[in-house]
């Protein structure tokens, strides 16, 4: 096991869908622990959704209403609002969690998961990781965290969305809600 100290990439990773403010500061945590982070955005092929059994909901329509290409243009453009961003490289990267096999195509060698653990489905990839040789730390879980299905649901209702997502993920959502075609909700 690398220390975090010496240990040189940290991973994290999630669906992002959107990217809220929990995520970004999921995202802080990783800064703390490492100057390179990886951020992996599962479910990348929203054509190729994997039904977990941990989960009851990651792998339905609805609940992945954002492509990959628009979810990573989400974490870029809000990096920069991450506290103790400068001097910290990030890359985000397609992260299929459902397949083991991939990961070393896409996750640097050597790099730690950070993992939140607030359901069952968090910990059935802790398990994964592991299982995979995968160094893993658990940071705790939040039971009155931000969550992407309650940003979603503002928005379908017409509520305070903005309030839960940094202004890098409203400037994207926004852009694509500007070229959505009538009746289209984003």
């Amino acid at each position: 096991m690398t220390s975090s100290a010496t240990r040189r990439w940290t991973v994290v990773h999630g669906r992002f869908q959107p990217f809220h403010l929990g995520h970004l500061e999921y995202l802080g945590l990783a800064m703390q622990r490492s100057r390179y982070v990886v951020v992996g955005i599962t479910n990348p092929a929203l054509g190729r959704l994997v039904t977990e059994t941990a989960s009851g909901h990651r792998h339905r329509q609805d609940a992945n209403p954002y492509t990959y290409f628009e979810r990573a243009e989400m974490v870029t453009s809000s990096v920069p609002e991450a506290l103790g961003y400068a001097g910290h490289v990030v890359r985000v990267v397609p992260f299929d969690v459902s397949d083991p096999a991939v990961w070393p195509d896409f996750l640097p060698g050597g790099a730690a998961h950070l993992v939140t653990v607030n359901e069952a489905w968090d910990e059935e990839k802790c398990r994964r990781f592991r299982a995979a040789g995968h160094t893993v730390e658990v940071v705790g879980g939040n039971p009155a965290r931000v969550t992407a299905t309650e940003v979603r649901r503002r928005m379908a209702a017409g509520g305070d969305w903005r309030a839960l997502v940094p202004r890098g993920t409203a400037a994207v959502i926004d852009a694509r809600t500007a070229v959505a075609p009538p009746g289209v909700v984003p």
